[in-house]
């Protein structure tokens, strides 16, 4: 039997799984990210996770047809060379040929929120839309959007970078070097950013100890402590809930999609989080419009790896696509 492999690189883990050919990982392996700054380092770490999924599936490399990657980042031309990898620093590194000369296999690039939405497409939350706009929210913003069918990736490969528009003037520094992009606010970092702010009007928030204590606070701990009440973690969603939303409205305007996926850390708070956005947008966009639904991604943080693999097994659909090209 044939496999595909898929990788979700992310800014602080490296997602691998082995793919069958119903769409289903039937092994995998998740790395955290070292080296940073380092991408040969990350290349090497990248190899490992493969041949760890493909060991705890009794995989041997041999069956495996190729090998895709979601990077945090635009994949550009012909040569697929990378750009705006700001969390990885990953730009211009020829990470294509570098895998294919540590694994011996066929490599496909393309952006994460690209394959997290197309995975979506083929066998989640986005089969049978033609029209469909994700966000993946995690350690930075990525959007993917399917329009008519076909992903939109723009003249060069960097279009649909929408957590790179700018939702706040003068606002958080943003990773891409310009200030108050979407990703300064609606990623994990934008959320832990805002509640830092309003923990210094509260020197009583529960979160103080574990700041001190840990150092570093986390996304799933301020909505915890929100859900307990506690009045800066309150502040922080709720201000955080504010500029999400304005951020998927602006994507709703210019895309007009069939529905809105939600991936990414953030989407583990589940139906709630759907909900509530879908009631801000209603309120956003006008009472009297009608608001697409908003769906959190079936696959999960799977999404990504099952999209990336399938890069490889529907290659000639991948070719097709305006903006994309295979990378072989």
């Amino acid at each position: 039997m044939e496999y595909f492999c898929g990788i979700d690189l992310g800014g602080t883990h490296i997602a691998a799984g082995i793919v069958n050919q119903k769409y289903k990982i039937v092994g995998r392996c998740a790395l955290p990210v070292q080296g940073k700054g380092d991408p040969m380092k990350i290349a090497h770490l990248m190899t490992t996770a493969v041949c760890s999924a493909a060991r705890e599936c009794h995989v041997d490399m041999g069956q495996i047809h190729s090998i895709g990657i979601g990077v945090p980042g635009a994949v550009c031309g012909e040569a697929k060379e990378i750009r705006l990898c700001n969390n990885l620093r990953l730009d211009g590194f020829p990470l294509k040929a570098t895998m294919e000369g540590l694994t011996g296999k066929k490599i496909y690039l393309e952006n994460d929120a690209n394959v997290a939405v197309y995975g979506e497409m083929l066998a989640g939350a986005g089969v049978g839309m033609d029209n469909i706009l994700m966000f993946t929210l995690g350690t930075g913003v990525g959007t993917g959007i399917l329009k008519d069918g076909q992903i939109f990736a723009g003249s060069r490969g960097m279009g649909a970078e929408l957590g790179h528009m700018v939702i706040e003037m003068d606002g958080y520094l943003c990773t891409c070097g310009r200030r108050g992009c979407f990703e300064a606010y609606a990623s994990a970092s934008g959320l832990i950013h805002i509640c830092e702010d309003s923990m210094k009007n509260d020197l009583a928030s529960s979160l103080w100890p574990v700041l001190k204590s840990e150092g570093k606070l986390d996304g799933k701990l301020i909505f915890h402590e929100a859900d307990r009440g506690d009045q800066a973690a309150c502040e922080a969603v709720l201000r955080y809930y504010r500029y999400l939303t304005a951020g998927i409205a602006n994507g709703i305007r210019v895309w007009d999609p069939d529905c809105v996926i939600i991936g990414g850390g953030i989407s583990n708070r589940g139906q709630g989080l759907a909900d509530e956005l879908h009631k801000r947008l209603q309120k956003e966009l006008g009472e009297q419009e009608e608001i697409p639904p908003v769906v959190i991604a079936s696959l999960g943080n799977d999404a990504g790896i099952i999209g990336a693999a399938c890069l490889g097994k529907e290659e000639n659909w991948y070719e097709s696509i305006g903006g994309m090209r295979a990378s072989g």
